[in-house]
């Protein structure tokens, strides 16, 4: 007597379904044919990669497009080899563009990031290489040398500082312009916190973080480094008693009364209304 069989299923065809859709797509592109055809060769043995297609930097644009591959592996060698991957990434946003052939020198390396290139393999790369930078790049990391690594890092601590110059809105959050409005005003932290609804712990972090930013050292130099960009002037800004001007902080007026004989931890500044 035989014992009843479980009807078929189609789990290997669907696990089968699933491993190719996980298996990073590319697309090839170079000028040299030999190099297209090797690559294919060499990768399609490594079993790792699934090959798309290939072809000249001419049409490259057009295939991209219509295949839609993960991962652009570009020769460096090729025609436009910079301009292509701008144009690519336009086109097909989250494409990943590997560059091979490259000659691992420092400026290259720089070049090819500013290109838009997250991966690269050099000139004596082997098709490993090639199936380790696609897979790093893939997960938004870059396979390289320590030298390039430590040029990198050199180049990136020569730059300068982004934020000195910048605009108060951009360097400070919107509570943070609201305190570093009233600091301007000569109120302590207490005060502060009493017209902004908030903890003393709570303003004395936020004083803390609008020093860093606006790279001063003591309370007094906020109105120097902040509110000249709010359009009051310096001198106005640095008196311990003001009257004439409104200090606008990032959106909500400060104005202070007309009797310039009270000082301006006594201003009334109940216009700036809590941020929620």
């Amino acid at each position: 007597m035989t014992s009843p069989t479980s009807p078929p299923t189609n789990e290997p065809a669907a696990s089968s379904a699933a491993r190719i859709e996980s298996v990073p797509r590319i697309y090839i592109v170079s000028d040299i044919r030999l190099y297209r055809e090797g690559l294919i060769s060499g990768l399609t043995r490594q079993g790792h990669l699934r090959i798309l297609g290939a072809g000249s930097a001419r049409n490259a644009l057009e295939q991209i497009i219509g295949l839609r591959p993960q991962v652009l592996l570009l020769d460096l060698s090729a025609r436009d080899s910079f301009a292509l991957p701008r144009q690519a990434l336009e086109l097909v946003p989250g494409l990943r563009v590997v560059a091979f052939a490259v000659e691992e020198l420092e400026e290259n390396i720089l070049a090819c990031a500013r290109a838009g290139i997250c991966g690269y393999v050099p000139q004596d790369g082997s098709t490993e290489d090639v199936v380790a930078a696609v897979v790093h790049a893939l997960k938004g990391e870059l396979l390289c040398s320590p030298r390039i690594a430590a040029h990198l890092f050199s180049r990136v601590a020569a730059l300068p500082d982004n934020r000195a110059g910048a605009p108060i809105h951009v360097l400070l959050t919107r509570r943070e312009r609201e305190v570093a409005a009233l600091l301007a005003c000569d109120l302590t932290n207490k005060e502060i916190a009493r017209r902004l609804h908030l903890g003393p712990a709570t303003i004395k972090n936020h004083v803390h973080n609008i020093l860093q930013k606006l790279n001063v050292h003591h309370r007094g130099d906020v109105a120097a480094a902040a509110l000249p960009e709010y359009g009051v002037p310096l001198e106005l800004a640095m008196r311990r008693r003001a009257a004439e001007v409104p200090i606008r902080s990032g959106g909500p007026m400060v104005t202070p009364p007309s009797d310039p004989a009270r000082s301006r931890s006594e201003i009334d500044r109940n216009q700036i209304s809590p941020v929620p």
